[in-house]
């Protein structure tokens, strides 16, 4: 589930679910790791870990959630892009062009500018760009679509709009749970039980685990026992109480009475998905 690893640079690494992990601090019993692309991406996601009195490594995770998905590949580098090309829409705004690819101005700062596709918002195209100094430094992410010649009909991007949402709602449908039989929220459904029950679960595009259309969030690990404790997200925003844990590919319920109605966004994978898979070591 943890495995060690050595960057490019040399640089001592922990990969977690797919998320590699730089250390941050060591401190006397602890070391803070955070997540690689805190720097390029404003990843807020961070991982402590501590040693236990019997001499084990235990995972605490301070943040779980990331803000990008999980990365396989370098960042390709834009040196061969040459300098920034500019044009002029047909609404008179300032567009970055890149490979016949227009980009729309999205932020500034510290004297770098960040641009993102014009199909952002119609095809969910996550591709971004950063200049500095009139030169491109880094081209992030795929277009998801072809280069586009000439203007869209009327009403044509509405109903593009729609149709992705409709597409997205059935995707989700498709992958989700069936809800149980309402309980009650005076009444406790479950304790911890001695012996783990395997229960239907599976993940989100964040990593976290959704059971009974709720999503909880990791809050710590303990590596020798491969028993990982889950809360649900719900709890800053609704003090939500329901919890879980995982031993391997079996599922505890330890809380289930929540507070709040269900909540799941975007789609969600099933649990035996070899990217779940825990890493053994050889």
């Amino acid at each position: 589930m943890v495995t060690y690893t050595v960057s490019r640079r040399g640089r001592r690494q922990i990969c977690y679910y797919g998320y590699t992990f730089e250390m941050e601090k060591e401190r006397t019993g602890s070391t803070s790791w955070r997540c690689g692309q805190a720097k390029p991406l404003k990843c807020k996601a961070r991982i402590i870990e501590r040693i236990s009195k019997y001499g084990d490594p235990v995972y605490e995770i301070v943040r779980s959630v990331h803000n990008h998905d999980i990365i396989t590949e370098r960042r390709p580098r834009a040196h061969g892009y040459g300098p920034a090309e500019y044009s002029i829409s047909l609404k008179g705004s300032l567009q970055l062009m890149v490979q016949g690819f227009p980009y729309t101005r999205h932020s500034c700062k510290g004297g770098k500018v960040y641009w993102r596709c014009v199909q952002f918002k119609s095809l969910g195209c996550r591709s971004r760009v950063r200049t500095h100094q009139e030169l491109i430094e880094l081209v992030e992410h795929e277009h998801n679509h072809e280069r586009m010649h000439g203007r869209r009909r009327r009403g044509a991007l509405k109903q593009l709009m729609e149709e992705r949402k409709r597409e997205k709602s059935l995707i989700a449908l498709d992958h989700v749970i069936p809800i149980p039989e309402p309980v009650s929220l005076i009444q406790v459904i479950a304790v911890e039980a001695e012996e783990a029950t395997p229960h239907p679960y599976s993940y989100n595009y964040r990593g976290n685990l959704v059971y009974d259309r709720y999503t909880f969030s990791k809050t710590a690990v303990q590596g020798m026992g491969n028993i990982v404790y889950w809360r649900c997200t719900g709890y800053r925003k609704h003090k939500c109480k329901a919890k879980l844990k995982t031993q391997g590919k079996e599922l505890i319920v330890v809380y289930q009475d929540h507070n709040h109605d269900p909540f799941v966004k975007g789609s969600v994978f099933p649990s035996d998905l070899p990217i779940w898979e825990e890493t053994k070591e050889t």
